[in-house]
């Protein structure tokens, strides 16, 4: 693996001091943003690389989410019982301003591949039982 992993006397000290200690995942609740899996940016790219269809491109799953709603999502798909605060900007001590809507348009790629881009719950889901084989809810539309 190209990630760091904890040795697992680490990993039962870490679990022991967030229970104890009661920490959590914080999250921003206002900022509204999109995800992408690497896995689906580069097969865009690739399909892209085939056209003469050159300039600037949105590339995001499709659908919104705040970062605490993505983090909530991220240890739910992964079993992990991980309580995720949610916090404005102002109360994270963020140095630069964030726009409260930054969920981007992906209207050119999808016209361009013929296709959409699909829900980011669901390549989310991909992803991470990837990492975590079995853990990932399967993902269903609403």
């Amino acid at each position: 693996r190209k990630y760091c992993q904890p040795t697992s006397d680490a990993a039962g000290l870490l679990r022991t001091a967030i229970g104890r200690l009661r920490l959590s995942v914080r999250g921003y609740t206002r900022v509204l943003k999109v995800a992408r899996t690497v896995a689906d940016l580069a097969g865009w790219i690739s399909k892209l690389s085939e056209t003469e269809e050159y300039g600037l491109y949105h590339a995001t799953n499709a659908g919104e989410a705040t970062w605490c709603e993505f983090a909530k999502e991220i240890f739910r798909l992964a079993e992990r019982d991980v309580r995720v605060t949610p916090i404005t900007t102002v109360e994270f001590g963020a140095a630069a301003a964030r726009p409260a809507y930054s969920v981007l348009d992906c209207g050119k790629l999808e016209r361009v591949l013929q296709t959409r881009c699909r829900p980011w719950p669901e390549a989310l889901a991909e992803y991470i039982d990837q990492r975590v084989p079995g853990a990932a809810a399967p993902f269903s539309p609403e």
